[in-house]
């Protein structure tokens, strides 16, 4: 039957009804025409309340039947048990405790539209004969009536507006059809809208066969078809006169009121009106119907789709509770090797290890309950939103999986290793699975430093326990996992020009050693500094990017040293920059590399360099040793010098050795200061000072200048020594004639002229550019 052909039926049969209504309403009187228009009025009533009451009654009338084998006693078993016999629908029941009491209640629900009509039309007959014929008779008997005006038009506008009544009670349950189809189309044209928030149309990972989506695309398309030719039929009743009429003086929502009422049972103590339930799922079909058409893929639709459907849901305590019951059924079944609906366990075959955590999920997922699924369902949205945002799920997949993860943990200004963490503890049984998150981060580590994890050792993998601090977790394993991260993409990332020690953030890779070190995650279960973290630290030492500078003795020392608590990795390591700087100046000074390029070293940072160098506790000191230096690239003359310095400095007593560092570190200084600064050396800042002042302070200054020299047996030998790469340092060219005469004068105070003491004022007076008196008087 075409819509135009209902619509014209409806007309029809509304025009005849009023034109009847008309004519019995004339013949009749007004008061007759009141009476009747009262009946109708008690028995919609009537049938109203009597309704539920007596289909609950048939619902439970003994049968001795048998469906599928399975034996019943009612009428309303056997309509359970039909049901049942269509497989998704017995299957749908058995995940869902609330969903089974719904679908119990459904035949009520239909039951009582259904004998409300039935109902309303028997009153209507029996209290016809039974009330109006008798009261017609004597109350409003012909003989009573002589006399009296009929009011012949009156009594006909009554048996319009009875007949209006009928037909608005014969219309309940359409109107209650049409306002649930009403509805699912609306939502289902919001499908535009939700194919509109996707924000990729490329699809990452596929989770189901690719049959089955085309099976539910076929299936996709007649749900499409239907829900246009439901469209053509909603239109064309709302748009027939008598619907507008009635719909105009508001009949239409009192029989739609009337049907969600009657269609309203208790199911699991909630009030459950079959109206809204289905309104709240149709607007669940659109966002279900997008993740249907192309499979379980893990990107941005396949996100936003899930987290609008939970949004959905919870509109409803019944079908957020159906959701919950079905969904921890689904995943009990795929932990178990088992289909649900049809669909098999959601799997992740080209990534081993993304695949085994989604294991871990189903599994842990399995627990969630009607309290504990929605921020389940929130907390997992939030880390596959962190997770595809990153380009991980694309990045785990096929050929260089480890090299572009590692990419994209290097980005630090993402922090998605964080962020992963922050979105996982939002859900308490997802606090269980954060190690898992780790430590697929840690396989990619583990590939690309080339650690192969054994099965059996558990230490290759972090652990956590009820009293890990994850706020605090989180950070220290962003920045262990993207400092190092970031250290090997610049490894990975040189040009075969460079040098290797110059893209080595050193600083960095010490920071993660030392956070390491001091996250419960990466030590062992006993607590002591052994686990992933020592592990990942011997992976460092032995990678080929730092084969230049360590050697097999000094990976040695390095690693006994990670567990001494006095080491602070992260201090030493920050100064290897600086230490290499400080060999590279030296070799530059000597004119061994060409000039330009090297920045200028602090003062106080040679003088921490030279303390580390001989700190027992520092690691820096293993790294200085004769082979290293070569492999860094340092001039043979430098290396040799380098090496007369730290092997005095090694045997320095503690009194002495503060001041060997001192004197050594000012003629680095001056020396880079002469090379790099292009205007004047400034020994003394007496800009603001009176010259009284200006030369007290200058005089100072030159005074401990010369001071740290002299007391410093190393650098002053190197300085006498013509071979030493020192020995024609000059900054007399950067001093003006005040700093020059004071240093002239300090000089001839504190090393007064003797055949001891010629060699270093020579020294001293070529390296500062000035002529000394001659103080012997000879």
């Amino acid at each position: 039957m075409g819509a135009s052909t209902l619509s014209a039926i409806i007309a029809s049969v509304a025009l005849v009804a009023i034109i009847i209504g008309f004519l019995v309403g004339w013949v009749r009187g007004y008061q007759r025409s009141i009476l009747a228009l009262i009946i109708t009025l008690v028995c919609a009533v009537l049938a109203f309340f009597i309704a539920p009451l007596i289909s609950e009654a048939i619902l439970n009338i003994k049968v001795n039947a048998t469906v599928n084998g399975t034996a019943v006693s009612t009428l309303q078993e056997y309509a359970i048990e039909y049901l049942k016999s269509i497989e998704y629908i017995r299957e749908a029941m058995e995940s869902s405790e609330t969903l089974a009491a719904l679908i119990v209640a459904l035949p009520a629900m239909v039951a009582n539209i259904l004998l409300f009509i039935v109902l309303f039309i028997v009153l209507k007959i029996v209290l016809g004969l039974i009330l109006y014929l008798p009261i017609a008779l004597t109350v409003f008997s012909k003989r009573r009536l002589e006399n009296k005006s009929k009011i012949k038009l009156l009594g006909a506008g009554l048996g319009v507006l009875g007949s209006l009544v009928v037909l608005a009670v014969l219309f309940v349950p359409v109107f209650g059809a049409i306002n649930i189809a009403a509805k699912t189309v609306a939502e289902s044209s919001n499908e535009t809208e939700a194919e509109s928030t996707s924000m990729t149309r490329e699809y990452d990972v596929v989770l189901v066969n690719d049959s089955n989506v085309v099976e539910v695309s076929s299936a996709d398309d007649q749900i499409e078809k239907i829900m246009k030719q439901v469209k053509t039929y909603t239109d064309a009743f709302n748009n027939t006169w008598i619907i507008k009429l009635y719909r105009g003086i508001g009949v239409g929502a009192l029989s739609e009121a009337t049907f969600d009422k009657l269609s309203t049972k208790t199911v699991n103590g909630e009030q459950v009106s079959l109206s809204d339930e289905i309104a709240i799922a149709s607007e669940m079909v659109p966002y279900g119907r997008q993740i249907m058409k192309v499979g379980f893929k893990i990107n941005n639709d396949f996100i936003e789709n899930i987290d609008q459907i939970t949004k959905v849901a919870y509109k409803s305590k019944v079908i957020s509770r159906v959701l919950s019951e079905s969904a921890s059924y689904a995943f009990t079944k795929w932990d178990n090797g088992q289909t649900f609906m049809g669909i098999s366990k959601p799997e992740i075959s080209e990534s081993p290890v993304l695949n085994t955590l989604l294991s871990k999920v189903i599994k842990t997922m399995k627990v969630s309950d009607v309290d504990t699924i929605k921020e389940d369902v929130s907390a997992m949205i939030s880390t596959l939103r962190v997770v595809v945002n990153a380009g991980l799920v694309n990045a785990v997949r096929g050929e260089n999986a480890a090299d572009k993860t590692i990419k994209i943990l290097a980005d630090n200004d993402k922090n998605v290793v964080e962020n992963v963490i922050v979105s996982l503890t939002a859900s308490n049984h997802y606090k269980a699975i954060i190690p898992e998150v780790i430590n697929v981060g840690l396989d990619a580590i583990y590939k690309v430093l080339n650690v192969v994890p054994a099965t059996d050792d558990t230490y290759y993998w972090v652990l956590a326990n009820n009293s890990t601090n994850w706020s605090d977790e989180a950070e220290k394993i962003q920045e262990i996992v993207g400092k190092f991260c970031g250290v090997y993409q610049s490894y990975a990332d040189k040009t075969s020009e460079e040098e290797i020690i110059d893209v080595i953030k050193f600083k960095d890779l010490g920071d993660v050693i030392d956070l390491m070190r001091h996250s419960s995650l990466f030590a062992d279960q006993s607590n002591s500094l052994d686990g992933p973290g020592k592990k990942i630290y011997s992976g460092i030492l032995n990678h080929k990017m730092l084969e230049s500078l360590v050697t097999d003795e000094v990976k040695t020392n390095l690693i006994n040293k990670y567990s001494q608590t006095n080491v602070n990795v992260s201090d030493t390591f920050a100064e290897v920059d600086n230490m290499i700087a400080v060999a590279k100046k030296l070799a530059e000074v000597a004119g061994s590399i060409s000039e330009g390029g090297i920045e200028k070293v602090s003062k106080e940072n040679i003088t921490t360099i030279l303390n580390s160098i001989t700190d027992e506790s520092s690691v820096i000191g293993t790294m200085v040793s004769e082979e290293n230096l070569t492999n860094l690239g340092v001039d043979e003359d430098v290396i040799t010098e380098i090496t007369k310095i730290t092997g005095k400095l090694a045997t320095a007593s503690a009194a002495d050795k503060a001041n060997e560092v001192e004197g050594i570190a000012t003629v680095l200084d001056l020396a880079m200061q002469a090379q790099q600064n292009g205007g004047n050396i400034v020994i003394a800042n007496t800009d603001d000072l009176e010259p009284e002042e200006a030369a007290a302070a200058l005089a100072t200054a030159a005074d401990n200048l010369v001071s740290s020299i002299k007391d410093s047996t190393i650098i002053s030998t190197m300085l006498k020594d013509s071979n030493s790469i020192v020995s024609d340092v000059s900054v007399g060219g950067q001093l003006d004639t005040e700093t020059k005469a004071a240093l002239a004068e300090s000089i001839n105070t504190q090393i007064p002229e003797s055949t001891e003491n010629n060699g270093l004022r020579a020294a001293l007076a070529s390296l500062f550019g000035v002529a000394l008196s001659n103080t012997s008087g000879d």
